[in-house]
This record gives C-alpha cells, sequence and structure tokens, in this order.
C-alpha cells in the first residue's frame, strides 16, 4: 500500500488530499466497488481497528491450540475460573 499526499489551495485555506494506492484485494476487504471508491477517514479507522482486532483473535486462538486449551471442556475452564477466584479472595 502506497499512500500519496498532494497540497492545494482552496479559496484562502492550504488543504491536503491523502491518497492510498492498494491492491485490488485490499480494496475489495475494505468493501469498496466502482460505485464506491471512497471513504471517510473514519471508516478507514474503523476498518483497521477491525482487522487489528481479528488478527488479535485469530493470534489468541493459535496459541490456545498450541497451549491444547482448545480441547478443555466447559466443566474444566469453569474450574478454572473457580480456582483463579478463590486465589484471589485469599
Amino acid at each position: 500500500m502506497k499512500i500519496l499526499i498532494r497540497r492545494f489551495k482552496s479559496n484562502t485555506k492550504i488543504m491536503r488530499t491523502i491518497s492510498l494506492q492498494m491492491s485490488e484485494q485490499e480494496f475489495n476487504l475494505l468493501g469498496l466497488t466502482k460505485e464506491k471508491e471512497q471513504i471517510s477517514l473514519s471508516e478507514l479507522k474503523d476498518f483497521i481497528e477491525i482487522q487489528k482486532v481479528k488478527e488479535a483473535v485469530s493470534e489468541c486462538v493459535r496459541l490456545a491450540k498450541e497451549a491444547g486449551l482448545d480441547k478443555m471442556t466447559l466443566d474444566e475452564i469453569n474450574e478454572e475460573i473457580r480456582a483463579v477466584r478463590n486465589q484471589c479472595k485469599k
């Protein structure tokens, strides 16, 4: 992805335009189409935050599988929670 910054004058103000160059895959991930080729900065920020959360969850799942935690039953999980809570009360 490339970021291009352009400077221009609008009436009496100096303005800047930021353009992103990205692959077709990245473009599609943003939900952009030929009809909707622009998004606001807040929409881009939200998209990036969601992607970061998805990556973090995927990493947590990977680590849990690596540690064998994905095989725990609900009863085993609840017992671990109870044990930790009991420890905190002491």
